[in-house]
């Protein structure tokens, strides 16, 4: 096991020695084109974090109509919705952990909706705990997160434990 382990380590070792080496034996030209070529995916990458950031991505915020409700859902391809009710403290420890990554994952869009202010959302998608995360991919919802027993189902979990169930639904990337 030991070997095969050693073995791995110097497989990749040497590939990435065999990269530099093909760095160093680049021209002007050729190394110019992929510093152009970086540039300009940093540039897009920049011009697509504006986008999403004016589109309301890496804040979240409160829905508290279903007509922005749906709104909000139609044109983003992966959402993550929190149904909640302020006077909940479960909502509230669910709000921060959300809010936390609302700002770290701009693919996606965070939302809290108010449970008992859209009452007709919250029975068709069957919501029944708060705080329930509905995980809605491309209009379709995907998985519901129903209060904290997938999260190990105390008040105290990390905001990772819940990062690693987003991703594990694909609602993150």
């Amino acid at each position: 096991g030991v070997m095969k382990a050693v073995q791995t380590v110097e497989n990749v070792l040497d590939s990435k020695l065999k990269a530099l080496d093909e760095l160093e034996n680049m021209g002007d030209e050729e190394l110019e084109a992929i510093r152009e070529r970086r540039l300009k995916q940093a540039k897009e990458h920049a011009h697509r974090t504006e986008q999403l950031r004016a589109s309301g991505h890496g804040d979240y915020r409160t829905v508290t109509e279903e007509r922005e409700f749906f709104a909000q859902v139609k044109t983003i391809v992966r959402v993550v919705a929190h149904f909640g009710r302020s006077a909940t403290s479960r909502c509230e420890i669910v709000d921060g952990h959300l809010a936390k990554l609302a700002g770290q994952h701009l693919e996606t869009k965070f939302i809290r909706v108010e449970a008992e202010r859209t009452p007709y959302l919250a029975d068709r998608l069957k919501i029944r705990v708060l705080p329930s995360i509905v995980l809605i991919k491309n209009n379709k919802t995907e998985h519901t997160i129903v209060g904290f027993e997938e999260m190990g189902g105390e008040d105290d979990f990390s905001t990772l434990v819940l990062e690693e169930l987003l991703f594990k639904y694909n609602a993150i990337t």
